[in-house]
């Protein structure tokens, strides 16, 4: 084992970190991504706002970074709540979502709430 690598935390899901809630069915899901990005305090349809989930996201970090303050986290999400937090954009444009890897590795300074290197492909 790398001496460099330590897994104190291990992995483990916070409902925090959950995904937009998107309850009912969409018949165009980009517009109502887009609408999502565009008016962060308005819910898209049926979709819990933006606002309301960086919101709960940000609940979600600060407790994970008091109870871990000396440990390097990873967060591994899906494609619309990690955007909103680390793009550190009031709203998202839809083509800066479009244009993330559909697999990629950001690096953020969360106390900071800064993106440190943007959104890089995974390279196997």
């Amino acid at each position: 084992m790398n001496p460099c690598w330590r897994n104190t935390i291990g992995p483990y899901t916070d409902s925090r970190f959950d995904e937009l809630s998107r309850g009912g069915w969409t018949d165009d899901y980009t517009a109502q991504v887009a609408q999502a990005f565009a008016e962060p305090h308005k819910p898209a349809g049926e979709w819990e706002s933006a606002a309301a989930a960086l919101q709960r996201f940000l609940t979600g970090i600060d407790a994970l970074l008091n109870a871990h303050a000396e440990e390097t986290i990873a967060l591994v999400g899906r494609p619309h709540l990690l955007p909103i937090y680390l793009l550190g954009q009031p709203t998202v444009h839809l083509s800066d979502w479009q244009n993330l890897p559909f697999a990629a590795v950001a690096l953020a300074a969360p106390e900071a709430r800064r993106l440190l290197s943007d959104f890089q492909p995974v390279r196997l």
